[in-house]
């Protein structure tokens, strides 16, 4: 049973690193890093999706905490969700 887990914890580190690097590429402005990123390890369908959920729950938060237009960028955000399902 060890080798077994021990593969599971490979992958799901290799895919929580490949979130925390996609994320630090696209606070860098993605640009050339994404591309050569993306280039070596095509990023799969629902990536963009998944993306917009993830930041959604944190323009909620700064919306509740800090008001302005955030609620507005929510709302957009919500719009483009809604229209994938």
């Amino acid at each position: 049973m060890g080798p077994l887990l021990s593969a599971v914890g490979i992958t799901l580190g290799e895919s929580l690193g490949r979130r925390v690097g996609l994320r630090i590429a696209s606070e860098a402005g993605g640009g050339c890093i994404n591309q050569a990123y993306c280039a070596h390890s095509p990023l799969d369908s629902g990536y963009r999706v998944r993306k917009t959920r993830y930041n959604l729950y944190h323009v909620i938060n700064h919306a509740n905490l800090f008001g302005g237009g955030y609620a507005a960028q929510a709302e957009r955000m919500t719009d483009v969700l809604l229209a994938e399902v």
